[in-house]
């Protein structure tokens, strides 16, 4: 996928419509496009975390295993949003599964390639932080009902 077509839809998520035109395809000049057919689990929970992914067509089910194998669901994410993002930030293992409920159509940003984006556009990380804020309001609101 050429690198004006990826800018175009990475125009179209909240994190990014801050952003000028030259950073949002700087930004595109470093995502691959991934697809992922139905049923297709492609973040799994305490795996090594590297790679955010940037929702452009389809939706996905985020949900974690317990100890005692129970299955928790947290959310269902769609276009225009983004899976995996605190591996961004931390690095950390992942801490849910995210499994594709139809095919999905996905731009996928590595830590490492993140890091870089950063230094050439430190406003982008503000932008991100309002996304996790708003992530951790909605999954307190979940888990209170």
């Amino acid at each position: 996928m050429e690198v004006d077509k990826k800018a175009r839809i990475l125009g179209e998520f909240d994190l990014f419509k801050e952003l000028s035109t030259d950073q949002i395809r700087l930004i595109a000049s470093y995502v691959t496009e991934k697809v992922f057919e139905p049923n297709t689990v492609f973040i799994e929970q305490e795996t090594d975390a590297h790679i955010a992914y940037f929702i452009y067509e389809g939706s996905v089910r985020v949900y974690r295993i317990t100890p005692e194998g129970d299955e928790i669901s947290l959310s269902i994410i769609g276009a225009q949003e983004v899976v995996g993002e605190m591996a961004l930030l931390d690095h950390c293992p992942r801490s849910a599964n995210v499994e594709s409920i139809q095919k999905t159509k996905t731009l996928a940003l590595s830590g490492e390639e993140f890091k870089k984006i950063l230094k050439e556009s430190p406003e982008i990380a503000f932008n991100l932080l309002l996304i996790l804020s708003r992530r951790v309001r909605k999954l307190s609101e979940f888990v209170e009902e």
